[in-house]
């Protein structure tokens, strides 16, 4: 089991990564142009929280449980994505279209960041069943933000950005 503190960089690494895929990506002309980049920035941060939990699984392994994550929450990220297009080409808010796909893109990595190193501390944890462990970490990104969420995540952001 690793210092929880250890995780922060990872974590961090992974929601900066997350809020830049989602302006930059989304300044190409197809609505959703992030989700492929944001499943390998996923599957890079999965794989480092196992390795800094003492786990060894290949990047393969992380890329199939992105994969199942995003997949299992296809509604929500289709829903998202089509609200953010509709935004952006109206030319009504663009910019505001950028911003939250970026703030979402950053809080559901940090979110699945949270949960993963929840589920990999735990002793006796099993790396055998890949579809397992991705639907325990899709279960945690599918609630509404809370506000305790809300407040601990800007205080996160603004040590990101800063």
């Amino acid at each position: 089991m690793a210092n929880r503190d250890n995780y922060n960089p990872i974590i961090l690494g992974g929601v900066a990564g997350a809020a830049t895929l989602g302006v930059v990506c989304n300044l190409l002309p197809i609505p959703g142009a992030d989700v492929g980049p944001l499943l390998a920035q996923w599957s890079f941060m999965l794989q480092a929280i196992a390795q800094e939990s003492g786990h060894k699984k290949n990047i393969a392994f992380w890329s199939k449980a992105a994969s199942l994550i995003i997949t299992g929450s296809a509604v929500m990220v289709t829903a998202i994505k089509v609200t953010i297009a509709i935004l952006e080409y109206t030319g009504v808010g663009y910019a505001a279209g950028l911003a939250i796909n970026s703030f979402i893109n950053a809080f559901y990595t940090w979110r699945l960041g949270k949960a993963a190193v929840d589920l990999f501390d735990k002793p006796g944890i099993s790396f055998d069943d890949v579809s397992l462990i991705s639907k325990t970490l899709l279960n945690a990104l599918m609630p509404m933000p809370t506000p305790k969420e809300l407040k601990e995540f800007y205080a996160i952001l603004k040590t990101v950005l800063s």
